[in-house]
């Protein structure tokens, strides 16, 4: 209910409290003329922005990995006569380590690039998930995976995003993130649906070695840019202009 409560609020302050656009804003202060972009602009845009379609593709690994460990994991405690209260205080510090740590996510891409955090991030979540699969019915070891996949989730999350707009500029800008998050969300949903069906086939362990190797697959994918050369804007940008 409160979770409900909290998004019927967020919609109305987007619909009703962000009169002008934004984006309407922005294009009077620069003069120009702003234009929505259709969604299909964001395929082809993201086809000459090699980093970008990296750092698209390593979110979405990142919250489908997250998203499918993460909730079968008060299912994997339970099972293992973990309580209630220690339920809770796993999945209080797997949030705190999401989102406590963004600002020095993003203080991390300004100064490493968001390449270099956005893999880190990805290897983080390759460790998280081995700890996780290996912890067995340990609570400690179980709650350390998590703290692991937040911070790692945090990491690729805010690095993909700064990737984005570092490379993408102009009004394409806004479809290529508006692809990103929709994505983003449809991976999660993915994830998670799936996640009861693997617990249920090959237990958490094995839950958490596919969830390793879909991390260990965007990881390949935010090196391969890498191998085809630097790009100029990426570097010249690291994500400290952030906003579309």
């Amino acid at each position: 209910m409160l979770a409900g409560l909290g998004m019927l609020v967020a919609l109305l302050v987007v619909q009703v409290g962000m009169r002008p656009d934004p984006l309407d804003v922005a294009g009077r202060a620069e003069g120009t003329v702003r234009r929505h972009v259709p969604v299909r602009v964001a395929g082809a845009t993201l086809r000459r922005h090699p980093r970008a379609l990296a750092g698209v593709l390593g979110v979405v690994v990142a919250h489908a990995v997250m998203v499918a460990v993460m909730s079968m994991t008060p299912v994997h405690l339970a099972e293992h006569g973990g309580s209630v209260e220690l339920v809770g205080l796993t999945v209080s510090l797997h949030l705190a380590a999401m989102f406590a740590l963004a600002p020095v996510m993003g203080t991390l891409v300004d100064r490493a690039g968001a390449q270099p955090v956005l893999l880190a991030g990805l290897v983080v979540l390759v460790v998280a998930t081995a700890v996780c699969g290996l912890a067995g019915g340990d609570a400690l070891g179980v709650t350390v995976g998590l703290v692991l996949l937040g911070l790692g989730w945090s990491a690729a999350t805010v690095a993909g995003s700064a990737a984005v707009a570092a490379d993408v500029t102009g009004v394409e800008r806004v479809a290529v993130q508006g692809l990103s998050d929709a994505a983003m969300s449809f991976a999660g949903a993915v994830g998670g649906a799936l996640a009861g069906v693997w617990l249920d086939l090959v237990g958490y362990g094995g839950l958490s070695a596919v969830s390793g190797v879909v991390a260990t697959f965007g990881v390949l994918v935010v090196l391969a840019p890498h191998r085809g050369g630097r790009s100029p804007r990426a570097d010249a940008d690291t994500g400290a202009r952030v906003t579309p």
